[in-house]
This record gives C-alpha cells, sequence and structure tokens, in this order.
C-alpha cells in the first residue's frame, strides 16, 4: 500500500498497447528504469523503403542513467526485435530471459555488433532475480506459440504487478510444459497492484484450440500427398516445427530446410531440447535431387507472403 508522500510506480508503454508489434514496456520507480521486453514491428504498405518499425526511444535516450536491466518475456520478433537498435543508442546493464530467446538475442546482439555492451542472463521457471534495488521479478511458465516463454511476475515497493506476456492457455501443450497457473493464482491471493494482459484476439469469446489439434490433419495431408511436400510456416513456431518433424521421420521422408531463421530457430531449439530428432532427418537442399519426391518435406519460412522471403 503506498501513501500520498511515496514514490509513484510508473508503468509506460513506448509500444505494444492497442497495436501488434514493438511490445516495449518501462517500469520506473525512484531513480530506476526497469524494461520489459524490446521489439520491433514491420512496415505496412503505406511505408516504402522502411525496412522495420521501431518504438520512440527518447524517454530512455533522456534518463539512460536510470536504467539497470531488461526482462524478455519469449524469443519472437516483435519483443526481442529491437534490442540491438536499443544498445546502439544506451547500456542496459543486464537482460535476463528463456534460454531459447537469450540464444535467439545473442546471434542478433553479436551480428549487430553490441554483445559487449550487455550481459545475457538466462533464467527457468520460478526463478526470482533482482534489477536495481527496486524491483523482484519471477518467471512464471505460460503457453504460447513459441517455446520457453514466460508470464512475469514484478514486485516493486508499490505493490505486485503481473505482466501476462503474450499467452494461449494449452492443457496439452506439445513439448510438456504447462502454463503455471497455480503460481498465477498464488499472487492473486496475496493481491496485485496491477495486471497487464495482452493476447492476439484475447477479445474474442470461445477458446483456442491446442497446438496439438494440428497434429491429426498434419499428418493426413502430408501422407496423402504423392509428390514433395512444402510447409511453411513461422520460424519460431517451435512446437509446429516439432510436430511437422516427427511426422516427417514416421512417414519416411528427410526434411529440407530453407530460410535463414527457420535454421536459426531449429539449431537452437534442438540444443536446448525443445526439438527432438535424429540427425540425418535433415539433408542440405543439393542432396534432396537423391530422394524421390515422395520422400521429401520442405520446411520453408515466408509464410506471410513476402516478396524477398524463402518461399
Amino acid at each position: 500500500m503506498t501513501t500520498s508522500n511515496a514514490p509513484a510506480l510508473k508503468i509506460i508503454a513506448l509500444g505494444g498497447l492497442h497495436e501488434i508489434g514493438k511490445n516495449t514496456w518501462v517500469f520506473e520507480y525512484n531513480d530506476e528504469i526497469m524494461l520489459l521486453d524490446g521489439g520491433l514491428s514491420f512496415p505496412d504498405n503505406m511505408m516504402p523503403g522502411v525496412n522495420v518499425v521501431l518504438p520512440d526511444m527518447t524517454y530512455l535516450r533522456e534518463n539512460k542513467h536510470k536504467i539497470k536491466g531488461m526482462i524478455v518475456t519469449h524469443g519472437h520478433e516483435d519483443h526481442i526485435g529491437a534490442i540491438s537498435f536499443h544498445l546502439k543508442q544506451f547500456e542496459i546493464p543486464v537482460i535476463y530471459g528463456p534460454r531459447l530467446a537469450m540464444a535467439l538475442l545473442e546471434d542478433k546482439l553479436r551480428e549487430a555488433g553490441v554483445l559487449n555492451r550487455t550481459e545475457l542472463r538466462r533464467v527457468m521457471p520460478r526463478d526470482i532475480v533482482r534489477v536495481g534495488t527496486n524491483f523482484f521479478v519471477e518467471f512464471i511458465r505460460n503457453t504460447h506459440s513459441i517455446a520457453d516463454s514466460f508470464s512475469i511476475a514484478i514486485n516493486t515497493p508499490a505493490g505486485m504487478v503481473i505482466h501476462s506476456g503474450d499467452f494461449k492457455i494449452d492443457h496439452t501443450p506439445v513439448d510438456g510444459e504447462f502454463f503455471d497457473l497455480a503460481r498465477l493464482a498464488e499472487h492473486g491471493e496475496k493481491g496485485v497492484l496491477a495486471l497487464i494482459s495482452d493476447s492476439t484476439n484475447a477479445e474474442r469469446p470461445g477458446i483456442t484450440p491446442s497446438e496439438r489439434a494440428v497434429y491429426p490433419n498434419l499428418e493426413k495431408y502430408i501422407m496423402m500427398a504423392k509428390g514433395r511436400v512444402i510447409i511453411t510456416t513461422f520460424a519460431s513456431s517451435v512446437h509446429r516445427v516439432n510436430m511437422i518433424l516427427d511426422i516427417a521421420d514416421k512417414q519416411g521422408r528427410v526434411v529440407g530446410v530453407v530460410g535463414r531463421s527457420m535454421l536459426n530457430v531449429i539449431a537452437h531449439a534442438r540444443n536446448l531440447g525443445y526439438i527432438k530428432c535424429r540427425d540425418d532427418l535433415f539433408q542440405p537442399l543439393q542432396n534432396l535431387r537423391h530422394y524421390r519426391d515422395d520422400q521429401i518435406l520442405i520446411l520453408t519460412t515466408g509464410s506471410q507472403g513476402g516478396p524477398m522471403s524463402a518461399l
């Protein structure tokens, strides 16, 4: 409980509020700032010549001396894609996040030449980290279209704030990592100052089917295919990629992977155990000519029909 003389907790959305993309939140108490996510979005048809869209970082540039660290909820571009751009403008002493998100982010920062401007620390479910002196942050497992995703409980002097992160409640997750609803309920029993909750189509009535629901039809149509199969999906949809690889293996097809982001995500997800398959399931594209068409499955990026995408 705060009093009139106590400092206020400022919660500022620099991006991601009432929009898809650019998810960037600022939590400020006294002279300390903690960031939550640093995402970008992609241009629409009215933005010719623009490659990416970033939130306005003026406030953070003006208050960069207050920044104590960043929390990352998951590894989607609209949550981590802008961090390398931010680090070119100001330092972030430490970034905490899931193992998969940190692996993807490390690649981005190394490529941008800013890996030395921060420290990446990986967390596990229910880990609690301290950012500055005023923020104690707990990572609570949730379920989402990408593996290794978290909701966040932020304990501040003003009270508890829950940030849901992006989520869908999946009671039969592909990777067996269940949404830790019990932990959220515990915080609810103790009392929450503010809930920040966002998920695409959350305002629509009804429920979202489990990711496992697509498996039977995927299996059916791949089995019916008389020639080679080409499947496009988001590279970050680790659960779906895992199911496609499992089906390909069962049906005796080798897999050719097309698209840099798909190659990167699969490599990191395999290293972390989120994708499990045998090594020889994958074949370089030049080797596919040695197989019959009905022995081939090509997995590629480009599901949104981008003119420069791999598809």
